[in-house]
């Protein structure tokens, strides 16, 4: 082949939508786990060259990093679509739906933030870092959404939100493990309805 044509080759190589392919990537790590996955896989999930993966995002742990922070973009904008609602309790019910019916899909992958905790934040801190970052997110919207509801009246003046908070980032942390025990929709269902019952 000419020096053109091998140029030729390259420049197509190059030719993919980013954000396309990092969700490709996001999606095998959301399945699959970070140890379980090779760049093999991956490079065939997403569709690139050896060399256009690598150039474009480098070894598999800056990767991962960034198809993470893709999730975790995700996720904060969820969180902030479903507690925006003017019915504050109603948004944080509609968020326990949302998860639930994510969590009991077929696949049963859990949440890719969760799953990293459990996998990478004990011994990697750049990661623990976007997993706290990204809890810490969930936890100021459902802080945003109780106070809210406090001044509403919809609960009681004792509540502490802060406190209440921390219960329910917890509580949707909780049910993300519990599906990838295989829980059952119905004792998902039943542990969004009992938190529900707590926070009011």
């Amino acid at each position: 082949m000419s020096i053109i044509g091998i140029e030729e080759t390259m420049a197509r190589t190059k030719e993919f939508d980013r954000q396309t392919v990092l969700g490709e990537a996001m999606e095998v790590f959301w399945t699959r786990g970070y140890e379980a996955t090779s760049m093999t896989f991956l490079r065939l999930a997403m569709g690139l060259s050896r060399q256009s993966l690598y150039d474009t995002f480098g070894d598999k742990k800056q990767l991962f990093a960034e198809a993470l922070a893709r999730y975790v973009n995700f996720n904060d904008g969820q969180v902030a679509a479903l507690l925006e609602n003017e019915d504050a309790l109603e948004g944080i019910r509609s968020f326990l739906q949302a998860r639930v019916r994510m969590l009991s899909a077929d696949q049963r992958r859990g949440c890719l933030m969760i799953n990293t905790c459990v996998e990478l934040s004990l011994h990697d801190d750049e990661v623990a870092s976007q997993i706290s970052s990204g809890m810490a997110a969930m936890q100021a919207g459902f802080e945003t959404a109780l106070k809210s509801a406090k001044r509403k009246g919809q609960i009681s003046k004792k509540k502490d939100v802060s406190e209440l908070a921390v219960f329910l980032t917890s509580q949707v942390a909780g049910m993300a493990v519990m599906a990838k025990n295989k829980a059952s929709k119905k004792q998902l269902q039943a542990i969004a309805d009992q938190t529900m019952k707590a926070t009011c």
